[in-house]
């Protein structure tokens, strides 16, 4: 499972930016689902 250093930088680039993306799809729906 080694990888070079580059390739997992990117993967969790990639990991941090669907979860940036996530958390604003939940925040969004959160925000219209309360009130």
């Amino acid at each position: 499972m080694e990888q070079p250093a580059l390739a997992v930088t990117g993967a969790a680039e990639e990991d941090l930016f669907w979860t940036l993306i996530s958390a604003g799809i939940i925040a969004f729906w959160y925000f219209l689902v309360m009130p």
